[in-house]
């Protein structure tokens, strides 16, 4: 999630050889919450590589997507890079930071995917970390600007003024999956000293400017892996793996302050968490493909039928009103490449909408939200592709 996208920064824009990166695995928690001895991670397949389906009309009752090419903003650096995408109500803003050479930041926003402004700033001014989406704000965790241990979190309405909200508890020492639901954010990362090595969350109810370590939570998971946090309701709902291989539990917020390890097993689930019109969606793999299944109340899961796919599924994207899953496989040599898009209303629908004839070959790409659909980037240089959702009749 937030933490495997900021490791695949160096992957996007058409870097030949980058691969999605590994999650490291950890002791999973069973369905009561408590800690398990054995790793529990997803043994990978390798489906057999295809060009794409060619997009067609959806049948009715489906969506689809309508892709159209456009210019990809002027944000090619000049020399080494790193990427940071974040995602909040203003839209999305990209940080492209020089490695080295120059002291500048490109800074891109963007609500549609057509228009955006770029400004280039000064270094210095920026902060760059694991994001936070979904708030009013876009919002990063930073390490502290006094440069004492620790994390803070930094928001901007622009992207070139950043403010200091308030910083985490003490015992956090890294972040990587955080969601905001309005006033109320969790994030979840690694701990320091007891904690050292194991998860460690903390959550504010008043947009970052206090916050409290979510101690019982990290209780919950032990050294499990998070594999995904979404906003649910007024609370949350968070993704851990758990017993058995390829297994998944869900433990629910309904504040983000107090949550519960549910009993129930998510065969299969994990690499992937989404939420649409009220389902929250885990996707994850199997030995024929991949696997869905959805929940209303992040407490009973059902399996969601799925169209067969050559593939996985690794992230969804929020597409308008509509739920947008990437099927990708990786190539011997390295880097991915995409094979279909799934598109769903409501999470329990599914249909695939095929792969444009330009995207054939491209690899390693990049996929964001914007108001309607969605945008992709990295594919081929100077090019960028808008996907609008579209109905059968429409």
């Amino acid at each position: 999630m937030m933490g495997a996208r900021i490791a695949a920064m160096l992957c996007v824009m058409t870097l030949a050889g980058c691969a999605s990166p590994a999650a490291s695995p950890g002791s999973p928690v069973t369905a009561s919450g408590g800690p398990s001895a054995v790793p529990a991670t997803v043994a990978p397949i390798t489906p057999v590589p295809v060009s794409g389906p060619t997009p067609s009309p959806p049948s009715a009752g489906q969506l689809g997507l309508e892709w159209k090419e456009l210019p990809e903003p002027d944000i090619r650096p000049k020399r080494g890079f790193e990427h940071n995408f974040l995602e909040s109500e203003r839209g999305v803003l990209i940080l492209v930071h020089h490695l080295t050479g120059d002291p500048t930041t490109i800074v891109a926003t963007t609500r549609d995917g057509v228009a955006w402004t770029t400004t280039e700033v000064l270094s210095a001014t920026q902060r760059f970390g694991p994001s936070v989406n979904g708030g009013p704000d876009w919002m990063q965790v930073v390490e502290r600007a006094d440069r004492a241990p620790g994390l803070e979190l930094v928001a901007s309405a622009d992207g070139l003024a950043w403010e200091t909200r308030g910083q985490l508890p003490a015992a956090m020492q890294t972040a990587g999956d955080g969601v905001a639901n309005g006033e109320a954010i969790v994030v979840c990362g690694t701990g320091r000293g007891v904690f050292e090595g194991r998860g460690s969350c903390a959550h504010s109810a008043d947009g970052g400017h206090t916050w409290e370590g979510l101690d019982a939570f990290a209780a919950l998971i032990g050294g499990a892996q998070v594999r995904g946090i979404v906003r649910h309701g007024q609370g949350f709902v968070a993704i851990v793996e758990g017993e058995q291989e390829g297994e998944a539990v869900s433990i629910t917020s309904a504040d983000g302050s107090t949550w519960s390890a549910q009993p129930g097993i998510i065969p299969s689930g994990g690499t992937a968490v989404g939420r649409v019109g009220g389902t929250v969606v885990v996707t994850g793999i199997t030995d024929t493909g991949v696997s869905m299944a959805a929940s209303q109340d992040g407490v009973s899961w059902g399996s969601v039928p799925a169209p067969h796919v050559d593939g996985w599924i690794r992230e969804f994207v929020k597409a308008g009103s509509a739920l947008v899953a990437p099927v990708t496989w990786s190539q011997p040599e390295g880097g991915e490449q995409v094979s279909d898009f799934l598109v769903s209303p409501d999470g329990r629908t599914w249909s695939s909408a095929g792969l444009p004839p330009q995207m054939k070959d491209w690899q390693n790409m990049t996929f964001l939200p914007v108001e309607g659909g969605l945008i992709e980037m990295g594919g081929s240089p100077g090019m960028m592709m808008r996907g609008t959702v579209v109905a059968a009749d429409g």
